[in-house]
């Protein structure tokens, strides 16, 4: 999750550590993401989501968040989580009701049901914690990775073979 999020998608370094004091002075900035709240840190309290191990009933909050309004301003909001979870489909392996090729039907997912499909609301939220890296921590927007959008169409054939053989008339 934090690979992509900094690494893929920003393209910043960040340092992963399970102790107060390995944290150096020079970053720009420190996320904690814990339980214990840090003095000049930009806390987030995990919610157990990305601590877990197991696939387990998902918090309400991801599924009634305003995929409009960004988790990052949302005090006691796990962001890292809600976008784990958007990502990941985790909704996807919540439920036993499939159509008949046993795949999820996307109109019986959260993000259908607020009406919200066709808007990128993850590249909305990353958006939106580069400008606060922007505003509140001293980056610049030459710090971050330049996005590239491009569209790589597929074709899904489900019997490669079904007409080998046979006349095309």
């Amino acid at each position: 999750m934090l690979d992509y999020l900094f690494t893929e998608r920003l393209g910043i370094p960040y340092v992963l550590s399970e102790s107060v004091s390995n944290i150096a002075t020079p970053h720009k900035v420190c996320i904690n993401y814990s339980h214990i709240p840090l003095e000049n840190a930009w806390n987030f309290i995990p919610d157990g989501l990305l601590n877990t191990s197991e696939i387990t009933p998902a918090k309400s909050s991801y599924l009634t968040l305003n995929v409009l309004q960004s988790p990052f301003n949302i005090k006691e909001f796990d962001a890292f989580s809600a976008i784990f979870f958007h990502l990941s489909r985790y909704e996807e392996y919540l439920t036993n009701k499939k159509d008949e090729h046993g795949r999820f039907h996307f109109s019986d997912s959260v993000i259908f049901q607020s009406n919200c499909l066709q808007i990128p609301f993850i590249d909305l939220w990353i958006d939106d914690l580069k400008n606060i890296l922007i505003r509140d921590y001293q980056f610049k927007s030459e710090d971050f990775k330049s996005t590239k959008h491009q569209i790589i169409p597929t074709i899904d054939v489900d019997s490669v073979f079904a007409y080998l053989g046979k006349p095309w008339y």
